[in-house]
């Protein structure tokens, strides 16, 4: 289940994101069949790059969204 660890992210990075004053808004995730490490590791890449590439001046707003592709909608 992705929304868990989106959440387990979220809790590694708390300090930064409070730091920050970040908003990370995200639609519900689905569940996967995947290593959870893995993508706990490609989340957490994503959203640390992210914050640390943010504009200094201003809060950060991270959007985490979902698209269905579906068979020959991958071309």
């Amino acid at each position: 289940d992705l929304n868990d660890v989106m959440d387990n992210v979220c809790s590694l990075l708390s300090a930064v994101i409070e730091e920050k004053r970040a908003v990370i808004e995200r639609q519900s995730l689905p569940k996967v069949q995947a290593i959870a490490f893995q993508m706990q590791q490609l989340l957490l890449n994503l959203v640390s790059n992210a914050l640390k590439y943010s504009d200094g001046e201003r809060a950060p707003v991270i959007c985490i969204k979902v698209k269905e592709i579906l068979g020959s909608d991958m071309d």
